[in-house]
């Protein structure tokens, strides 16, 4: 069956596509381009080298409280000042070398202060071997307390033996042996490590002065070429 239905008017070739196609675009979504009249195109900005703070690098501090972080950061600060790190690596090496002082500081202190506690032991155990009839624990705490008096008399009975007053000392010692033999232990690990860390720093500069040196020699023949700055670190362009 044949339709007998006339369209009002001819349509021009290619119209009825031209305005499908319009219509088409305009109800798609779809994100605006440059060419949208009185639309600008978005400029995204490259985003900025983040530099991270020596905090975030390296943490807080590794000083307990009463022991003064202050002294650990004048340690740190006189390191920096004195070797001047070029790069984040010798950074680290510097932080390390510092904390391995710091600690070096901690460990002796330590062992004063164990010797220190065993005074009062070491002059009962003299003054018990001088005169056991002696009243020798109430001199002792009174010597150990700094009382004038008995530090007169617990000198005038030792020398009248021929013994001095390094030799209370030197009983607190051999009373702590054990515990500072540990204690000078862990000082020779810390001298290591922290003789380390400036061995591996001197190494490091060590290692691009050499490459410096291999990078200038090959700039100078025309082998390759480099921009100042890219020399400067050390990398080609």
């Amino acid at each position: 069956m044949t339709s007998n239905v006339r369209l009002p008017g001819k349509m021009k070739k290619g119209a009825s596509a031209t305005v499908m196609s319009e219509h088409s675009a305009s109800d798609e979504p779809g994100p605006k381009t440059a060419d949208s009249p009185g639309e600008t195109p978005e400029v995204v900005s490259p985003s900025e080298p983040i530099t991270p703070t020596d905090e975030e690098i390296f943490g807080p501090l590794p000083a307990l409280r009463g022991e003064g972080q202050e002294n650990l950061k004048a340690i740190l600060a006189a390191l920096i000042e004195d070797v001047r790190p070029r790069d984040l690596i010798e950074k680290i090496f510097v932080h390390d070398a510092a904390c391995s002082q710091f600690d070096l500081q901690r460990l002796r202190r330590l062992k004063s202060n164990v010797v220190a506690s065993a005074k009062l032991q070491g002059a009962r155990k003299v003054l018990a071997d001088i005169d056991p009839k002696l009243n020798f624990i109430d001199w002792a705490e009174r010597w150990v307390a700094g009382d004038p008096e008995a530090i007169r008399f617990i000198s005038k009975r030792l020398a009248a033996v021929g013994l001095a007053e390094d030799t209370i000392a030197d009983e607190a010692f051999l009373a702590k042996i054990d515990e500072i033999e540990r204690i000078d232990l862990m000082i020779m690990r810390f001298e290591l490590r922290r003789n380390g860390a400036f061995e591996e720093m001197w190494r490091h500069r060590r290692a691009l002065a050499e490459q410096f040196r291999a990078s200038a020699e090959e700039f100078q023949l025309g082998r390759i070429d480099y921009d100042p700055e890219a020399l400067r670190r050390g990398k080609r362009r």
